[in-house]
């Protein structure tokens, strides 16, 4: 009987120990991929327009994430064209 105990223990701690194993590799895995997010550049580029003339528009680029961003480069495009139509469609549900 007190053998029978023992391997019963003995294949509960077994058991509980390769569920520890798991959620600490799982534990792991996430803080790594918390830790690269953290360390990685976040870079939006957006318009604002001038508060001095309605004419000038400035391309603005933004670092939202915490990593440093190096040797960021863009290219502007020659034919470049705004489409509302996403602003027009919002107007209209608004007003109908």
């Amino acid at each position: 009987m007190n053998e029978c105990l023992q391997i019963i223990f003995s294949g509960i701690v077994a058991l509980s120990t390769v569920v520890y194993a798991v959620l600490t590799w799982r534990l792991v895995s996430e803080t790594r991929k918390t830790r690269e997010i953290q360390v990685t550049p976040d870079i939006h580029v957006f318009f604002e327009k001038s508060e001095a003339d309605v004419h000038f528009v400035y391309i603005v680029l933004e670092n939202f994430g915490y990593g440093i961003a190096y040797n960021t480069t863009f290219e502007i495009i020659k034919d470049f064209s705004v489409y509302d139509f996403e602003f027009e469609r919002l107007e209209n549900k608004y007003l109908g």
